[in-house]
């Protein structure tokens, strides 16, 4: 038993440090989030400067001047909750390391792209029936209730005891004008009526043990499970980064448009306004799938049971 408390000890450590991971990584993508809210902000000022030399100018009505302003203030709003968003995942980052709200500490890592080398889904559901730790501590029980089963057996069995005795008897406590004498032998039991409690006793060892077997298998098969979903949710989270990162460029290029045809008078503030939206949301996005592509990528990791502090997640 102390070996299957040992597996899920090592089981729960690799959750910890995926929470760990998880946690992490929310502090870097919080660190982009925040970069995106003042890139924004400052995109929106320009807005609004510019609406307002239309203004003054009289190319544009008074509602042109004021959505610029609305929408600058948005994105104030926007860059105050980014600010908040770092400091608490700051927080939720100490509470997943255990340590003081008050520790200070600087991350060395910034959110970037890695591609981890790629496994095939076979050879990863094989790894993780090898190395999860939850699953050796059922085959440490069933190997425990494998010997249950057998010690019960043998109580049918007949059974060889050993004994010897040796005496000796002096009239006084020197040595000599006594005698001694020993005695030894073998003696062989068995039963001839088998008790209905030893029948009952196998009974209920070896239901335990098809009992653990049955977990064992059920264990596996959602283990199976497990490394299959993570494995296209990893894979998934690297599609989508590919798609942010066009969808980024088309953006930007789309909003500088859409500057100059407002400038030239050829497009409405609701156009430019929209054009600046798509290009804010895309880098949130692609930030976001390079985020969920290493969770995923961990999660992955701790479907395999091989999550440890040498995981390429881990490393910079």
């Amino acid at each position: 038993m102390n070996i299957a408390a040992n597996r899920q000890l090592e089981r729960t450590e690799q959750e910890i440090l995926f929470r760990i991971v998880q946690s992490y990584y929310g502090v870097l993508l919080a660190t982009k989030q925040l970069e995106v809210a003042e890139q924004s902000e400052k995109t929106a000022q320009s807005i609004m400067d510019r609406s307002q030399v239309r203004f003054d100018t009289g190319l544009v009505v008074e509602s042109d001047l004021l959505s610029a302003k609305v929408r600058f203030a948005s994105r104030e709003e926007d860059l105050i909750r980014a600010r908040n968003g770092v400091e608490l995942a700051r927080a939720q980052l100490d509470i997943a390391m255990g340590v003081s709200d008050d520790a200070t500490f600087q991350l060395s890592d910034a959110l970037t792209q890695r591609n981890p080398s790629a496994i095939p889904l076979s050879d990863l559901e094989q790894r993780a029936l090898v190395t999860r730790p939850d699953l050796k501590r059922i085959e440490a029980q069933q190997s425990a209730q494998e010997l249950s089963v057998a010690i019960a057996k043998s109580s049918f069995g007949p059974r060889l005891n050993a004994f010897a005795g040796w005496e000796m008897d002096n009239p006084t406590f020197v040595a000599g004008g006594g005698g001694n004498n020993w005695l030894g032998g073998i003696e062989l039991q068995i039963d001839l009526f088998q008790g209905g409690a030893k029948r009952a006793a196998l009974s209920r060892e070896r239901a335990n043990a098809e009992k653990v077997a049955a977990l064992k298998q059920a264990a596996g098969d959602a283990l199976r499970l497990d490394v299959r979903q993570a494995y296209y949710d990893q894979d998934a989270s690297g599609r989508q980064i590919e798609v942010a990162r066009t969808a980024i460029s088309q953006a930007q290029e789309s909003l500088r448009i859409n500057q100059d045809r407002y400038d030239g008078g050829l497009l409405t503030i609701t156009d430019l306004l929209g054009a600046e939206e798509a290009a804010r949301r895309s880098q949130s996005d692609y930030w976001h799938a390079v985020y969920q592509f290493h969770i995923s990528y961990a999660n992955l990791e701790l479907a395999c049971g091989t999550l440890n502090l040498q995981s390429p997640v881990f490393i910079p």
